[in-house]
């Protein structure tokens, strides 16, 4: 990705963190309200993810996938949670929703396992998928061309180079395009099963522990300037 691309990318992240936190504010006083109107909250707030997946495919869709695997917009404590280029797995999303709704009928129960189940054995899918990439890097052009650096000084090898680093740029974002889908898989499945006050339940819940995670991030990362990742307007959240 070019820097340009980047800090668009970054400056967007900074002002979607911003809305984020007015929209969880939103959710904690609907679900205090049992007389506030809940569907087009929901609404509003799952565009306000698509959004963020719009944006992402700009990056992925860019001359450099490899930044999202090492997002320079996240602080070292965000990364931590990283799964395929992307905050969470999407079976967290699933956990939290069994946690934070006391609530839900057996029906839903039952429906939330199944779903719970299929996710987890999709995640182990795109974690091997991620393991198959890594490993192929092993026996690819570039690792020949690495031994050789030399040609690459000089100029002598640098079509294969070219060559082999778009084939791995593909392959990641392959993988990161069927992670993202996941995690709005499990979204969608969850407006499905879960009702609306139910739902705005649990968009405030992951959208606080997202916003205290940053929060933490940030505080540790100023705590230690000389840490990797750290930059000067990560921002702060609640």
């Amino acid at each position: 990705m070019s820097s340009s691309s980047s800090r668009n990318f970054h400056e967007f992240f900074t002002s979607w963190l911003e809305r984020q936190q007015v929209y969880v504010d939103e959710l904690v006083d609907a679900s205090n309200d049992p007389n506030n109107p809940k569907e087009k909250l929901v609404e509003k707030v799952l565009l306000h993810y698509e959004e963020y997946y719009e944006e992402k495919y700009k990056v992925i869709a860019s001359d450099d996938i490899f930044q999202l695997f090492a997002p320079p917009w996240l602080t070292t404590f965000e990364k931590a949670f990283l799964w395929i280029g992307g905050l969470f797995k999407p079976s967290l999303l699933l956990r939290m929703t069994e946690m934070a709704v006391s609530n839900m009928t057996p029906s839903q129960i039952d429906e939330l396992k199944v779903i719970k189940a299929e996710v987890v054995r999709m995640e182990k899918k795109g974690t091997d998928g991620l393991a198959k990439v890594q490993e192929s890097m092993a026996a690819s052009p570039l690792t020949e061309l690495a031994k050789n650096w030399r040609k690459l000084v000089n100029g002598e090898a640098s079509d294969d180079f070219d060559e082999a680093t778009v084939k791995l740029m593909e392959s990641l974002g392959k993988l990161v395009v069927e992670a993202d889908n996941l995690r709005r898989y499990a979204v969608a499945k969850l407006v499905e099963i879960l009702n609306m006050e139910q739902m705005v339940v649990v968009l405030a819940a992951i959208g606080r522990y997202q916003l205290r995670i940053r929060g933490w991030g940030v505080v540790n990362d100023l705590s230690n300037p000389k840490r990797v990742g750290v930059q000067p307007n990560l921002g702060m959240t609640n």
